[in-house]
């Protein structure tokens, strides 16, 4: 993870996560892979299982654990109490009004 403010983690006004979810670098069982996309939305769970390629399911899984860390540690909130939501275009959002208060976008 990186922070624009290195002075506060919590101020930061933006993150960039880097990650590999290539077959070389993580190789999740396939219950291992099933825990993690049943963590999220009902709806999140029938699109990511819909997918066609394992990989694209890992990084669908990984994308939304990392969106729910970032509005975490922005809100400074447990990520289970995050609630990550689809505008009609299908762009993720956080369904909170702190969130909005704060100008947060995913």
């Amino acid at each position: 993870m990186v922070c624009s403010n290195d002075n506060n983690e919590h101020a930061c006004t933006s993150w960039r996560w880097i990650t590999n979810v290539s077959e070389k670098a993580w190789k999740p069982t396939s219950e291992q892979l099933n825990l993690m996309i049943e963590m999220d939305a009902p709806a999140e769970i029938q699109r990511i299982k819909a997918l066609k390629s394992e990989l694209d399911a890992k990084r669908a899984t990984v994308g939304r654990m990392m969106l729910r860390a970032a509005a975490s540690k922005a809100l400074q909130m447990p990520a289970s109490e995050i609630k990550l939501e689809r505008t009609k275009g299908r762009k993720p959002f956080i369904d909170d009004a702190e969130a909005a208060h704060r100008g947060l976008n995913a």
